[in-house]
């Protein structure tokens, strides 16, 4: 049916609820995706629908697709800090930046963080992590006199 011919043309069922060329699709794919998640749905419509791969919660399918995405990459450069505007995959980097701020903000299951952290997920990117080589660089940037009236401030206030 039209689901079939979806797919066929875009790869994929996850139809968006307002597609413009046709919006009784989008409406009916989302309707079938409340009522799978309800078990509203008999078998017989639950086994049709995923022989032509529709997924009752394609945001999950996605997160797991960019995951292996991720896996992919520690495997060809030895880490997870894909750079944001990583050239070959622009979505790969902005979804990991997306994981650390859910990470922050307690909006990431802890089944995502546990597959995450298995292959080494680091959640401070390299820009948020303190680079101890350039503080050290900075301080030997100051003046002399500067360097010396702090180390002599910090002694006097050990002494009191």
């Amino acid at each position: 049916g039209e689901l079939e011919e979806y797919k066929r043309e875009h790869g994929h069922c996850n139809v968006p609820q307002q597609y413009k060329e046709n919006p009784q699709l989008g409406s009916w794919v989302n309707t079938q995706r409340r009522f799978y998640i309800q078990n509203k749905l008999s078998s017989e419509r639950i086994e049709a629908l995923e022989r032509i791969g529709f997924e009752s919660k394609p945001e999950e399918a996605s997160w797991w697709k960019r995951f292996g995405e991720l896996e992919e990459y520690k495997r060809e450069h030895g880490h997870c800090n894909v750079p944001q505007q990583y050239k070959e995959n622009p979505q790969l980097g902005s979804w990991v930046n997306n994981q650390r701020s859910a990470y922050r903000s307690n909006n990431l299951s802890s089944e995502r963080i546990e597959a995450l952290e298995r292959i080494g997920f680091e959640w401070i990117g390299p820009k948020r992590k303190p680079d101890n080589a350039l503080w050290s660089k900075r301080l030997n940037e100051l003046d002399e006199d500067k360097r010396d009236d702090t180390i002599s401030i910090s002694a006097e206030r050990k002494q009191i």
